[in-house]
């Protein structure tokens, strides 16, 4: 999510910005690009306030190069409630000192940046071994996929002490919300899913209404969701259910498109590729044919997000080279498990499964265990 889209959401961001030597007037060009940024999302004036500068207001801070040369400076906004409707950029130094005392996490292109512990202080909290020092930007990096265990981890120990970079996913919210009423089975997926914390694996026979799911999953939690599929075939008919369930244009990446909104679809591919740069803007994931996912290069949509919610969809969650069993550890542990006979002659119509073995000549079987892989 960039600047703009955060203003109109939250009223709020926060940057933290290195400074090296020769950085000021790169930055001073940041400041300006930001005093019309303000100005054009809330047509009202707005002014910079520098508590470290005794009490002065000036329009743009000054730079020193030997004062900023090595520091670090917290640049934060909010909107300020007032009859003259006055927006406050509030902008302050901090030490090295000051830096190294304060435990921080930020999300960093499907990565996790931790700043301000030791080793030894990092060894002895929870979670500890997922992490990698990393030299180019002197911080402890993981993945993404360890968001939710890691703040917890960070807050229990810290307190106070701790503070989360990381951004939090926009609110839902839904024009209408036209949804049929659950089947019992659908329900109790549904209810499964949630006394599991929101994250998990529902299994069920093609047919039995595995959207229908998902869409109530939505409307639960009510939160940024990003919905993947395996083609653009289907992306485009998640993007027709969700217009038709809650009256909501969602955005698509993918097909040549780019446009995230709080509620997307995309597919595995276009996933993966752009998962760096909006992982941490969704609180709810949703893997509709969770079987591709384990992929090589397909698992990265799931583990560059911080979502904290997801669940996957399939019928047959089983993979010939044994990915699947990533699938706890991608989404989490399968939370519901409908059996074929459950839905025979019920849900779904009587059939018969009829297996037609087909022979591949040696150059066929090759291209489709490339292709499959």
């Amino acid at each position: 999510m960039n600047l703009q889209q955060n203003l109109q959401q939250f009223g709020a961001f926060r940057l933290l910005l290195r400074y090296c030597r020769d950085s000021a007037t790169i930055i001073s060009h940041l400041l300006t690009i930001i005093n019309g940024l303000l100005t054009n999302t809330y047509k009202t004036p707005w002014r910079t306030e520098n508590p470290c500068v005794g009490g002065s207001i000036p329009p743009l801070p000054t730079f020193d190069k030997s004062w900023v040369f090595n520091q670090l400076w917290v640049v934060s906004f909010h909107s300020q409630c007032s009859e003259k409707s006055c927006l406050v950029l509030r902008y302050y130094p901090m030490s090295k000192t000051d830096l190294q005392n304060q435990v921080s996490l930020s999300f960093d292109r499907g990565t996790l940046l931790l700043t301000g512990l030791t080793r030894k202080e990092l060894s002895d909290t929870s979670g500890s071994c997922v992490w990698r020092w990393d030299t180019r930007v002197g911080a402890w990096r993981c993945d993404a996929i360890y968001y939710t265990s890691i703040f917890r981890a960070l807050v229990e120990r810290f307190g106070a002490d701790f503070s989360d970079e990381v951004m939090k996913p926009a609110a839902a919210s839904w024009p209408k919300v036209e949804l049929p009423k659950l089947r019992p089975e659908q329900t109790e997926a549904l209810a499964a899913w949630s006394q599991a914390g929101c994250c998990g694996q529902i299994i069920m026979p093609t047919g039995t209404g595995k959207t229908e799911v998902a869409l109530a999953a939505m409307a639960r939690t009510k939160t940024a969701t990003l919905v993947v599929a395996p083609v653009r075939d289907l992306m485009y008919q998640w993007h027709r259910r969700i217009l038709r369930a809650f009256d909501y244009d969602s955005g698509i990446v993918g097909d040549g498109l780019s446009n995230i909104k709080p509620i997307t679809v995309t597919t595995y591919d276009s996933a993966y590729i752009h998962m760096a740069k909006m992982g941490a803007g969704f609180g709810l994931l949703i893997f509709d044919e969770e079987h591709h996912l384990p992929g090589k290069c397909r698992r990265e949509a799931a583990i560059l997000s911080t979502a904290k919610m997801r669940l996957g969809l399939t019928a047959t969650p089983q993979r010939s080279d044994g990915l699947h069993k990533d699938l706890d550890w991608l989404i989490g542990p399968v939370v519901y498990d409908m059996p074929f006979k459950k839905a025979k002659g019920s849900t779904l119509a009587d059939f018969d499964v009829v297996r037609i073995p087909v022979a591949l000549k040696t150059r066929e079987q090759a291209a489709y265990d490339r292709c499959r892989r």
